[in-house]
């Protein structure tokens, strides 16, 4: 979990930078970036020709659960529920890439750019999906969602630790105490009356 004291940032995304060894540690992954491909896996769309596309839906979720797995545990870990920006998942990717030697360093850059926003759009899909509470039968789905709710929990009791929150009754669920543009919700103010 991550540490508690005055020091602990909700918004910091230092997490990012565990992503690339993560991922290099684990060989199908490195695999596909030796062999010159995106590290992400998408479906065929109609009007796409046939490349694969990487979407936020539960097909493309449970295409590349390995990959969004070891980014979501990460993330739980230290109690991060906010998708980072785009450019730091690009950046993960780059250095995965590098690192794991991909061959065309011409379209190395490319390859970043696609995962990252893959990433950004899958993250953003389960994120979606957790916050309305929503359960899909898929069992590994629902473990993407757990990750989620486990890095809520672990946001909530640093938060208690550092004193944001004053109980458990106010840090009950993300639609009760929710961050809204950089900052905690006043004890007991919903998410409607931010709207």
């Amino acid at each position: 979990m991550a540490a508690s004291g005055s020091a602990f940032d909700a918004k910091g995304f230092q997490w990012v930078a565990q992503l690339p060894q993560a991922w290099e540690s684990k060989r199908p992954l490195r695999e596909r970036s030796l062999e010159g491909r995106c590290l992400l896996r998408g479906v065929i769309q109609p009007g796409h020709g046939n490349r694969e596309v990487v979407k936020g839906n539960i097909e493309c979720c449970k295409l590349n659960s390995d990959v969004l797995l070891i980014l979501l545990r990460i993330m739980a870990d230290d109690a991060c529920i906010f998708v980072p920006k785009v450019f730091l998942l690009q950046g993960a990717m780059l250095e995965f890439h590098c690192h794991a030697g991909y061959p065309d360093a011409a379209s190395l850059g490319v390859a970043a750019y696609s995962d990252g926003w893959g990433l950004k759009r899958m993250l953003t899909f389960v994120k979606r999906k957790w916050m309305r509470g929503q359960n899909a039968r898929d069992r590994t789905f629902r473990r993407m969602v757990a990750e989620f709710q486990r890095a809520y929990e672990n946001l909530t009791n640093v938060a208690l630790l550092n004193g944001v929150c004053t109980s458990m009754s106010v840090c009950q669920s993300p639609r009760e105490v929710f961050f809204h543009q950089g900052g905690w919700g006043a004890p007991g103010q919903s998410m409607e009356s931010w709207r």
